[in-house]
């Protein structure tokens, strides 16, 4: 009796075992699936990137930086630092470019305008605009650019009912200069239907990383794209200076409301003309 009571405890909890795995299986959707819920997705991505918008960024990190700028600037062209207190700044972004517009914080209504002028000019163009262009949303921009070209290539590393891993072979490139790419990796929310991750793995061992929280914004003409409203940078690779300026091991970005630019969405490319047929 005892034995026949030990061997239904064991079938018992063998079945509930396969029961769990034909559920957990059941929860897995086919690739096919996943790359087609990828697809979809990078094209909400397709819509924002068309669209002219501002972008408003906080980030005490980011802020730091631009402080530093400033004064270095200044006591370069004028003999003495000119010190700022950083408010946020807008990223301005069209189909074609992109620029950085600072925001001083503590300073007299009547001087604002001036020594924001200044400010601004002296970061256009500099390494830490083209550096702050990159925080706010350049890098995600290029990374889904990336994605969306080589997804075919993309290897699906890791698939759950809530999000999908992508992986893609760097192939040696140089990202930056000494960086060498070893490998791209993706994180893609099925439920945000967002990349919420993304990861530049290098040769040397080092990496940057992304993570991106989103929201729906109502684009002018109808439909809603994911815009950014928190990101959190991590980074190893950028040890040694940048155009003189050091970039943090770990920024926070907050993002306020995305004011699209009504009627100013990028056209889009004339389709090409099929290729002569020749004769054989």
């Amino acid at each position: 009796m005892e034995e026949r009571n030990v061997e239904t405890r064991w079938m018992k909890r063998l079945l509930a075992v396969l029961l769990g795995m034909v559920g957990w299986c059941a929860c897995q959707a086919d690739e096919a699936t996943v790359r087609a819920e990828l697809d979809a997705c990078l094209k909400r991505y397709d819509a924002l990137f068309q669209q002219s918008f501002d972008l408003a960024v906080r980030s005490p990190e980011v802020n730091a930086l631009i402080s530093q700028q400033v004064a270095a600037a200044t006591e370069q062209a004028i003999g003495f630092p000119l010190q700022v207190k950083i408010d946020y700044f807008t990223y301005r972004y069209t189909p074609t470019a992109a620029t950085i517009v600072t925001h001083l914080a503590d300073v007299p209504p009547a001087q604002a305008q001036a020594m924001e002028a200044q400010a601004n000019q002296m970061i256009r163009g500099s390494a830490i605009g083209q550096a702050l262009e990159v925080i706010a949303f350049d890098a995600l921009k290029e990374g889904v650019l990336y994605l969306k070209e080589k997804k075919a290539q993309a290897v699906l590393a890791k698939e759950a009912p809530g999000a999908a891993d992508f992986s893609l072979a760097g192939a040696n490139q140089e990202l930056m200069t000494g960086l060498q790419l070893k490998e791209t990796w993706f994180r893609f929310d099925r439920a945000a239907k967002a990349i919420t991750g993304i990861q530049f793995r290098f040769t040397n061992g080092k990496a940057m990383m992304a993570r991106v929280k989103y929201g729906d914004a109502a684009l002018p003409g109808g439909g809603t794209v994911p815009v950014p409203v928190q990101a959190e940078l991590t980074q190893d690779a950028l040890s040694a200076p940048q155009g003189g300026v050091t970039i943090p091991p770990k920024l926070n970005v907050q993002y306020g409301k995305c004011a699209f630019k009504p009627g100013t969405a990028a056209a889009k490319p004339a389709p090409k003309a099929a290729p002569a047929k020749t004769g054989g």
